[in-house]
């Protein structure tokens, strides 16, 4: 008998804490203050570069983040040194530690 209770209480353990990570590894962490800095909420890459910043490409412009602010990089037609657009699409680092950017105009 008590090999039938302990084994009814394993089978009941056992399915609780499956379903519990299941309800965890689809879970979403949202914060209300994740967009404080940032360009725009929908994020399509993200890079951590070799310093250890975090770069996040969005439709709204580039965004460095340092661990404790954003800084928002975005096409300027004034500035002949700014993005050529907005549209982030890709980020990659080579060796030398210079950024590629690649957006909706190359």
């Amino acid at each position: 008998m008590l090999r039938k209770t302990l084994l009814l209480i394993y089978l009941l353990l056992s399915s609780v804490s499956y379903t519990l990570a299941q309800d965890i590894r689809n879970s979403f962490y949202y914060s209300p203050h994740i967009n404080e800095g940032l360009s725009q909420l929908s994020v399509r890459v993200i890079h951590q570069d070799s310093r250890g910043y975090i770069w996040l490409g969005t439709k709204n412009g580039l965004n460095r983040y340092n661990g404790k602010e954003y800084t928002v990089y975005q096409e300027n037609p004034s500035d002949s040194l700014s993005l050529t657009n907005s549209d982030i699409l890709s980020l990659a680092e080579e060796p030398g530690h210079a950024l590629w950017i690649g957006t909706s105009y190359g």
